[in-house]
This record gives C-alpha cells, sequence and structure tokens, in this order.
C-alpha cells in the first residue's frame, strides 16, 4: 500500500494518554510510544466520531502549534488521517504521511485508506474475539 500511494505509512494504536507508534514506513522502523497531550485535547472526539483529515500541509494553520511540532519531529510535511473503528470505539489511527513536501491528497487516495482501515476494525475485533 505505501508503494501504491507513494507516502510513508504508519498505524498509531490509541492508548491513553499516549498514543503507540506501529511504524511501517522505511524510515522508522521501530515500535514507540509517543505522548502527544495535543491529541488527546483537540483530535479524539474528532476520530472518535469516524471523520478523516486530509492535511496538504502541516504550516499552512489547520493544525495547533503543539501538533505541529509532533508531525515536525518526524519530518512530516503532510499526512491523511483516518480512524481504524471497532463499532463505535476508536481503536487506533491508519495514517499516510508525505515527508519532505507538501501533497494534495486525493480522493481515491483517502477512499482506499478507508476501505483498508474498515477492514482494519474488522479484523481486529474478530482477533480479539478469538482470543477470548
Amino acid at each position: 500500500m505505501r508503494q501504491t500511494l507513494q507516502a510513508e505509512m504508519s498505524a498509531f494504536k490509541v492508548r491513553f494518554p499516549s498514543l503507540m507508534f506501529l511504524s511501517i514506513s522505511l524510515r522508522f522502523q521501530d515500535s514507540i510510544s509517543i505522548g502527544d497531550p495535543c491529541f488527546q485535547d483537540q483530535y479524539v472526539q474528532y476520530y472518535r466520531e469516524g471523520r478523516t483529515r486530509a492535511i496538504d500541509d502541516i504550516h499552512q494553520g489547520v493544525l495547533a502549534p503543539c501538533h505541529i511540532d509532533l508531525l515536525a519531529r518526524f519530518e512530516v510535511r503532510a499526512n491523511l488521517v483516518v480512524p481504524i473503528l471497532q463499532r463505535e470505539t476508536l481503536w487506533g489511527l491508519l495514517i499516510a504521511h508525505q515527508c519532505g513536501q507538501p501533497r494534495h491528497w486525493q480522493q481515491i487516495e483517502m477512499g482506499l485508506l478507508k476501505r483498508i482501515a474498515i477492514q482494519l476494525g474488522i479484523a481486529i475485533e474478530r482477533a480479539e474475539l478469538y482470543s477470548k
């Protein structure tokens, strides 16, 4: 999928108050925990409602300064964020990052990530039911 979008790909599992960063990008190969109070304070409800966010350039004024600082630490310039939901529960986020330059996200890319996130939510729910 990373090749299809020609973007860095990352998955975040929500674990309050921090995020667990599960990277499948070429830049960051390890799982790390990221403390992002800005996320919990300003963005969690947005994604719980199933909304998708496409940011063409993090420096164009749509994000809070604390979130811009976090993304800039990882050299992110643009991102596409889709929630992974289990029924009405926010399990995590599927995120495509573009590093180094702004990027206008196409409708087809947004649709692809939404469909993948839906399938991930179903697969995670089934795996959790199976493990019980």
